[in-house]
């Protein structure tokens, strides 16, 4: 009886794990049979079915059918790349690319099927972030994660491209900076946004010492400006420009110019006369 007992007990435990490995089976199978007529060659350079099991199945091993289905709709919807895409980390990247806005989706797709590995590693280290920021600024995004880390996520992910861009050239010296500098450094930057990017290109090597760094600390915020609020030299640059506007304006500096003009002219006179008298 006893022996009875234990087969029952195991086909028992074990047929969940046979259920889930034939639906993750029939799983790969459609999605197989449907990239062979629609995108052979895509599936082809992609790893084709062999690869497509081995990414649904190790998305069942990681996060159980839910997961698997979850990459398999993500293969269905996007096709062929997102193999190559989650095979880092299938159940880890198909979560993170679910959670991205639905515009950015085939983004991220796109980025992590360039750099798989090291975009699994990245939304491993530092979170779903880090998969937003390489979709929403490609070519860069990944880079910044690497260099920076979760500051690099933290100042990035709501930047627009160009800003992120301008951060990814200055990333290699904000990485270098000391430690016990460089969170006023990011601090700084995200205060004041394009501002204090502004800044450290128009000084370039100003991060390379730990007296320019200072420099830069010291730079008052209300110069430099921050996100909400113009800096001093912005506040007067866009005075002087209104003021081309407004046509007393316009008069009373061109009243001035005549009399600046009249006072010159005099003053080159009576040094003229001076110097004929000796």
């Amino acid at each position: 009886m006893k022996p009875f007992l234990h087969l029952l007990t195991f086909i028992f435990l074990l047929a969940p794990q046979i259920v889930g490995a034939t639906a993750t089976s029939e799983l790969a199978e459609a999605l197989a049979r449907k990239f062979a007529g629609q995108s052979a060659k895509e599936f082809a350079e992609a790893g084709g079915e062999t690869a497509l099991r081995n990414v649904i199945a190790k998305a069942a091993s990681e996060g159980g059918e839910a997961a698997a289905s979850q990459a398999a709709g993500l293969c269905e919807r996007f096709g062929p790349s997102v193999i190559r895409a989650i095979e880092g980390s299938p159940a880890r990247i198909a979560q993170s690319l679910g959670k991205l806005p639905d515009d950015l989706i085939e983004a991220g797709v796109r980025a992590a099927a360039r750099e798989p590995q090291v975009v699994g590693k990245l939304v491993t280290q530092f979170g779903d972030d880090a998969l937003l920021v390489a979709a929403k600024h490609p070519g860069v995004g990944t880079g910044i994660v690497e260099k920076l880390g979760a500051d690099g996520v933290s100042l990035s992910k709501n930047m627009a491209t160009p800003e992120a861009v301008r951060l990814a050239r200055l990333a290699d010296d904000i990485s270098a900076v000391a430690p016990n500098q460089r969170a006023a450094v990011i601090s700084k930057i995200q205060r004041t946004g394009s501002r204090a990017l502004d800044y450290l290109e128009r000084h370039p090597k100003l991060l390379l010492t730990g007296a320019g760094v200072s420099v830069f600390l010291a730079a008052k915020d209300d110069i430099l400006g921050t996100a909400q609020a113009p800096g001093f030299v912005e506040r007067i640059w866009k005075r002087s420009i209104d003021a081309f506007h407004n046509p007393l304006s316009i008069l009373f500096l061109a009243v001035s110019a005549m009399l600046f003009a009249r006072v010159a002219f005099i003053i080159v006179r009576i040094v003229k006369f001076r110097r004929q008298k000796r």
